[in-house]
């Protein structure tokens, strides 16, 4: 575990497995929604049983970017609101305990606390149980007792790492699985074809 989270017991590093969990789950969601979000336009825009010049193709693909920007501003304020939840449970359960909680934004940019954390995010991925078990205990827990590990939320949270990478190379290949998009590719191949031939005449 890095130092900057060497300090954590084991009911910490517990809910921060927990909310990877729900973190995996949101972002396969948001992935999903973006692969729909295109295909549904390439469709519309998009028939394989039609031909198209340069122009109505570069015209098709107009919106794309668009496109990814609403869904995506979308998604990053839903993100930015549990975010606010998160933060707003903190401060009331610090309150019920007479503690007050200073946060820092201005380590929000801090490369190399950012590059911490990315790493304690993969080794709990990766290797939750370990990360766990290797946690200091909480006061007042026995020390002679094992930690307790969920077992099967440490399945859950493999499997949706795995669906979460697979996911991932799905979309990065997706769009050629797309009769849409193949139709493109031929029409963009095609029109650099006719532009050679002019150019070859000149």
């Amino acid at each position: 575990m890095s130092n900057q989270f060497s300090n954590l017991n084991n009911i910490h590093v517990q809910q921060f497995i927990d909310y990877l969990k729900f973190e995996l789950r949101n972002r396969k969601e948001i992935e999903e929604e973006v692969t729909e979000e295109l295909q549904d336009l390439l469709e519309s825009r998009i028939t394989a049983s039609d031909t198209y010049t340069g122009q109505e193709v570069i015209d098709a693909l107009e919106d794309i970017p668009d496109l990814v920007e609403s869904t995506m501003d979308r998604q990053l304020e839903h993100v930015r609101d549990v975010t606010m939840v998160l933060i707003k449970n903190v401060f009331a359960q610090a309150k019920v305990h007479n503690t007050e909680i200073h946060l820092s934004v201005a380590q929000l940019e801090d490369e190399t606390m950012l590059k911490n954390s990315h790493a304690f995010c993969n080794s709990l991925i990766k290797n939750p149980e370990e990360v766990l078990a290797a946690a200091p205990k909480a006061q007042g827990q026995i020390l002679s007792r094992k930690p307790k590990v969920d077992t099967s939320s440490n399945d859950e949270l493999e499997k949706l790492r795995q669906e979460n990478a697979k996911l991932r190379a799905e979309i990065q290949a997706g769009l050629d699985e797309f009769p849409q998009y193949a139709k493109l590719k031929q029409m963009i191949n095609e029109r650099e074809i006719e532009i050679r031939g002019v150019k070859a005449r000149l």
